[in-house]
């Protein structure tokens, strides 16, 4: 089963993500209202090379202002993976992997932030992050310096952010 992520940029959509899985593999969709879901590759639809592919939101039924941000792989998560989320208000999150085990048919909440997410992403201690934001300002840091915390955690402030700008990317 291959699996593309696209981004918006601009008037054209471009590819953030590629997968190549297997059926026993999981992908886990994250949306921009900070859930998180888990299909396994054997329930995306095949195709064939012509045709067109099936929308992410088709399997996991979302919300028509809802939309997926980002798609994370893995098929084998261990304990000292953590995964890293962003929203748009500057704050960052990192989240043992081992709170994303059972995870239901209709998601569950990946963060307790009313803002909307931006990023997320597999990290392990020894990565730098770079939180980039609408207004040119950019801070980089390691992964090490944010404490874990809970799936129900806001998270802490990765960017202190000015003149009415938002994260655009991590």
């Amino acid at each position: 089963v291959e699996v593309v992520g696209f981004r918006a940029g601009g008037m054209v959509e471009q590819v953030a993500s590629a997968y190549t899985l297997y059926p026993r593999n999981f992908i886990f969709p994250l949306t921009t209202s900070g859930d998180i879901y888990q299909i396994r590759a054997h329930e995306i639809p095949s195709k064939s090379k012509g045709q067109s592919g099936v929308s992410a939101s088709d399997i996991i039924g979302l919300d028509d202002d809802e939309r997926v941000i980002s798609l994370v792989s893995s098929h084998d998560i261990t304990d000292q993976q953590h995964l890293l989320i962003t929203t748009s208000d500057g704050y960052i999150k990192r989240t043992p992997t081992e709170e994303f085990e059972n995870i239901h048919t209709t998601g569950i909440r990946a963060i307790d932030n009313e803002a909307k997410l931006i990023e997320a992403a597999l990290a392990e201690d020894d990565c730098n992050i770079i939180l980039s934001a609408g207004n040119g300002y950019s801070i980089r840091f390691l992964e090490s310096d944010i404490r874990p915390m809970g799936r129900s955690a806001k998270g802490v402030a990765g960017i202190d952010l000015k003149e009415d700008a938002d994260v655009v990317d991590m």
